[in-house]
């Protein structure tokens, strides 16, 4: 038959055609996988898992069977549920290697959305999907108290397949009992089944719980189906890291936010921590759940003090354990050792929070010790004394309680620790507690690893430093890691005369561990953000800063940064004057520096007034030169103006555009040997034409004609405009800006009695601005 397939001698393509329609009907109703789930696979991809899902119509509040294909290297099961009759209309969650199928219902009729995508060992994914069709049926809605916090609910069965193996360690259920059960905050493994109704709750944990049913506690024949339904254990398990041992059955409701179980012991640690005995009733959303006199437990299990011994730090006093997303919070006191008391010689004792999960165990999640004084003879005194501990960075609980900065770490999940405390030390001060200006004052570590440590210190009277006359009188300095920086300050004194204070950063980073500037290192503004991979340096202060032809310049309140090998830069406020008064700056800038080559440019915001123009302009000043592009006023509008100025050479200025290119030189028309009269050819499409006209003994006045008899003529005053001609005098030249120019021939004419003009230069202008091009310079940064 095979071969009457597939030989071209022996089938005609009509007949190949006829006999796969016939086939196909019988191939799709052989099977309950949708098509689309067999669709080809591209090649080096796994192939889509197929899943089972129940045959025929599922009711609403029903439970549905989802079966996952067992296979070698197989480490997790993910199940994503969505549609109408999902709480919240999206689930998911993550089953085991040993548990391959699934069980969950839904609360609302429509199409369900199952999604599965199995994960191997080798960290490679398969996903397929599956459509559930659910009918309509009565359900109890969820109560009100859990609606808040109540989810879909999924649960992770072990298959007649799946391994017996022991889901948790240090107590917990039995092997075998590793089925696990998600919802919102819940998080329970056991062996767990899902009871149909609330008619199915054994007697004994039905009398406790029917009170806060939907319906009386009388037998009712009509099974009571809620949206969530009860989940029954009848051997230990772990709910939320807390080993939960039932004398004969335990349930838990989740519709209405309820455990119980008629005889119970509920404990941590592996049993050598009670919570609780005999009956147990409890309301999920209440908080805490459990509460225990450590104190009395300690007395009663004397083992009990060495595992709540945390290097000496004695927990005890009154613990609260509460639920929170699919772990438990327990808050407890510590106590210091003898030798800290506070100031009324009482013992120290401060909060500790540890978080109990139920794969990892009780783990330390937050630790705050703080001692308000200690007084040790007199020779050494502790206040604010504090030592706080967090297992996450990213929750901040440190950060809030002591204003410390754990750097590059801050927003992680790594744990840390620090110390902080004000010493007073025969008279001399030192503070090392975090402040807004250093938040890296004190000790602090993460992940085991020194992270920053810090003090500042002040002397009074202050210590002289040998014979020159300079006094210490206050030093600061953090140290901080990842990669390795220091921060700082110094305060000296000059006799009587001069108090210096500056601020210091430095950083010894490396390529495997970079640091990116912030720019608010020295609490300065406008410094940049350079990345650098070497030792690099920042001080705050007042900085000199010497300019070519301008000579020395101090920036008032400004920075320098340096970055290994060759890269500087520097800012602050600056304000210079030169050719006898031609161009005058004042403003603020930034700048960078190339120590290799003595490149260096200068950005920033000033008030400038160079030639005929005043304005607010962007400035460069480069080893180049000197650009400011900004705007000014005229009578048919603002127009865009540039100053332009090469370090030893003259101030060019533009109208109409900021383009600062070079002038050519206009050659007078055959014949005119007087040089009263020249031509200028302006081509189409320019925003500008620039115009120098420059005379003996001042500047000439002349009159300027164009296409389309445009015409413009300035005499003895100082400016003139005539659309589209701006004409400014100034010196010894006169300035035209011929302001979107039509394209043809200019003719420039003296008037009568004007300077005698010696030189004529044009300038193109050009779409964009050409002020860096022209005085940018390319800057090593370090």
């Amino acid at each position: 038959m095979a071969d009457a397939l597939t030989s071209p001698q022996r089938s005609s393509p009509l007949r190949r055609w006829r006999l796969a329609l016939a086939i196909a009907p019988l191939l799709l109703a052989a099977t309950s996988v949708p098509a689309l789930a067999h669709a080809a696979v591209p090649a080096g991809t796994a192939a889509p898992p197929d899943f089972t899902i129940p045959h025929g119509p599922v009711l609403a509040g029903q439970v549905a069977l989802f079966t996952a294909p067992r296979a070698p290297g197989v480490t997790g099961y993910t199940w994503t549920l969505s549609g109408p009759g999902v709480d919240g209309g999206h689930f998911s969650a993550t089953c085991g290697a040993s548990t391959s199928e699934m069980e969950s219902s839904f609360g609302k009729p429509g199409t369900m959305h199952i999604k599965l995508r199995i994960t191997n060992v080798s960290g490679t994914t398969s996903t397929a999907s599956r459509g559930l069709a659910v009918k309509s049926a009565k359900v109890s809605p969820i109560s009100k108290n859990m609606a808040s916090q109540a989810t879909q609910w999924i649960l992770c069965k072990r298959g007649p397949a799946d391994p017996a193996v022991r889901p948790v360690s240090n107590g917990g259920p039995p092997a075998g009992c590793q089925d696990e059960y998600f919802d919102g905050n819940i998080d329970a493994i056991g062996c767990l089944s899902m009871l149909a109704s609330y008619n199915k709750i054994p007697a004994a944990e039905y009398k406790l719980l029917c009170p806060v049913f939907p319906t009386t506690c009388t037998t009712s024949k009509t099974p009571v189906v809620p949206e969530l339904l009860p989940v029954l254990s009848t051997e230990p398990l772990r709910l939320n890291g807390i080993d939960i041992a039932p004398g004969k059955d335990f349930v838990l409701d989740q519709n209405d936010g309820w455990m119980a179980a008629s005889s119970a012991t509920a404990s941590l640690l592996n049993g050598v921590l009670p919570l609780h005995t005999h009956q147990l009733k409890l309301a999920e959303y209440t908080q805490p759940i459990f509460r225990a006199n450590l104190t009395d437990l300690i007395a009663k299990y004397p083992a009990l003090a060495t595992a709540l011994s945390l290097s000496g730090f004695e927990v005890t006093g009154h613990m609260a354990v509460s639920l929170a997303h699919r772990t438990s919070l327990i808050k407890a006191s510590v106590t210091l050792p003898g030798s800290f008391t506070d100031s009324g010689g009482h013992p120290v004792t401060s909060s500790a929070a540890v978080i109990a999960g139920n794969q990892a165990g009780l783990v330390l999640h937050n630790l705050l010790i703080a001692v308000p004084s200690a007084d040790f003879g007199g020779a050494l005194e502790f206040d604010h004394l504090a030592f706080c501990y967090q297992q996450h960075i990213s929750e901040d609980f440190c950060e809030k309680k002591t204003g410390a900065n754990f750097g590059s770490f801050e927003g992680t999940s790594a744990s840390s620790w620090n110390a902080t405390a004000e010493i007073n030390i025969l008279g001399t001060e030192i503070k090392a507690v975090p402040s807004p200006v250093d938040p890296q004052q004190g000790i602090g570590f993460v992940n085991g690893q020194l992270n920053f440590a810090g003090a500042t210190a002040s002397f009074s009277p202050a210590i002289p430093l040998g014979s020159t006359g300079v006094s210490l009188s206050s030093l600061q300095a953090s140290l901080a890691l990842n990669p390795t920086r220091f921060t700082g300050s110094i305060g000296i004194t000059a006799g009587d005369l001069v108090s210096i204070n500056g601020q210091l950063f430095m950083v010894f980073a490396s390529p495997g561990q970079p640091y990116t500037f912030t720019g608010h290192e020295v609490g300065a503004s406008g410094m940049p953000g350079p990345t650098v991979r070497a030792f690099a340096l920042a001080v705050g202060g007042t900085v000199g800063l010497t300019l070519p032809v301008v000579g020395n310049t101090t920036l008032g309140s400004g920075y320098v940064l340096f970055a290994y090998p060759a890269y500087l830069a520097v800012g602050g406020n600056v304000g210079f004057s030169i050719l006898d008064g031609a161009l005058s700056v004042n403003g603020g800038v930034n700048g960078q520096f190339s120590l290799s080559n003595a490149a260096f440019e200068v950005e920033g915001n000033i008030n400038i007034h160079a030639l005929f123009l005043t304005m607010g302009a962007d400035v460069i000043v480069s080893s180049v030169g000197i650009g400011a592009c900004g705007s000014i006023g005229t009578p048919f509008g603002p127009v865009t103006a540039g100053v332009g100025y090469m370090w030893g050479g003259q101030v060019n200025a533009s109208v109409g555009s900021c383009d600062l290119g070079p002038y050519g030189v206009i050659i007078p028309g055959a014949g005119n040997s007087s040089r009263t009269k020249f031509q200028l050819s302006v081509r189409a499409n320019l925003p500008t034409e620039m115009v120098q006209v420059r005379g003996l003994r001042g500047a000439p006045e002349l009159t300027i004609t164009g296409p389309g008899g445009v015409r413009a003529s300035i005499g003895a005053g100082s400016k003139a405009f005539g659309k589209p001609f701006a004409i400014y005098r100034f010196g010894h030249t006169t300035y035209i800006a011929i302001i979107k120019p039509k394209a043809g021939v200019y003719t420039i004419t003296a008037n009568r009695g004007s300077p005698r003009i010696t030189e004529v230069l044009h300038a193109d202008g050009r779409g964009g601005v050409s002020l860096r091009q022209r005085f940018g310079v390319r800057v090593t940064r370090g």
